[in-house]
């Protein structure tokens, strides 16, 4: 007797890890053809698993109890994310404008890039959005890394790391515009911009995580189900059914909003300028 869900589950599974290993070896076989440098221009080897359709009897023994299920709602943890992202940036902007005209720090051309911050004009919002972008895009691909998918809660140590050192990298220590922007030979400006970035991110994290959770829980009766050849030869045959499965083969965007996280087109000389 085992659970349908995880029958199906099962063969589903299987299905795909067939196809994993079949890719798996055809990529190894590219190695060894490749030794001889005998892979352009070679038609390799591969296998891709097409429709497929199958029948599985089975027989209802019992329901048990509800059986929990949860999902993350990875959805809107992104939009929490970006909301996050913004006020980082904004945080960001005013601590290196603060350090640079306090510590009398900025170049020719630093100055009338600051005189524009000041104003919270066009050049302001294009270069926070940059700035949110940069933050973004240093998740891209990997936001399953800044939740804890046991109880659906933000990793802040994992988020204020990835952020801090995306801006330091990024804003703070991208030397072209650095150079054009401030005076600081030695490093020892960026230096210490980055760590008051850090630490204003080590601040704000917490806050905005504070009560959060991301983690959908729902509960679904569990159907008890006979499929081994044995248990259906004891059961009645009217209480026997079948399921038709039938497998397709597909291909998906495993992200939703590449567009919406991707560096703008301008780069950051264009906003200073």
């Amino acid at each position: 007797m085992a659970q349908l869900n995880v029958i199906l589950g099962s063969i589903m599974r299987d299905i795909i890890l067939a196809q994993h290993e079949a890719n798996l070896y055809s990529y190894a076989l590219r190695e060894q053809y490749g030794r001889d440098g005998k892979v352009k221009d070679f038609q390799l080897p591969g296998a891709l698993l097409s429709d497929m359709e199958m029948e599985l009897n089975y027989g209802v023994v019992n329901t048990s109890d509800s059986n929990e299920q949860y999902a993350i709602r990875y959805e809107k943890f992104n939009k929490f994310l970006r909301e996050l992202s913004q006020n980082i940036a904004k945080r960001a902007v005013e601590i290196i404008t603060d350090y640079v005209a306090s510590n009398g720090l900025q170049t020719p051309e630093g100055s009338k890039f600051l005189d524009k911050l000041k104003k919270q004009d066009e050049t302001y919002k294009e270069y926070l959005e940059y700035i949110a972008n940069v933050i973004n895009s240093s998740y891209d691909g990997a936001i399953h890394e800044l939740i804890d998918r046991k109880n659906g809660t933000p990793n802040e140590e994992e988020i204020i790391n990835r952020f801090s050192d995306a801006i330091a990298k990024e804003i703070v220590n991208d030397d072209e515009a650095t150079d054009t922007l401030i005076n600081d030979p030695d490093g020892s400006a960026r230096k210490a911009m980055s760590q008051r970035v850090k630490s204003e991110i080590t601040a704000l994290v917490p806050q905005f995580c504070k009560n959060r959770k991301f983690k959908r829980t729902k509960s679904f009766p569990t159907l008890n189900v006979a499929v081994t050849a044995d248990e259906l030869s004891n059961l009645p045959k009217e209480s026997i059914h079948t399921c038709k499965l039938k497998f397709t083969p597909t291909s998906f965007n495993v992200r939703s909003d590449d567009a919406d996280l991707s560096l703008p087109v301008q780069s950051i000389e264009d906003i200073i300028k």
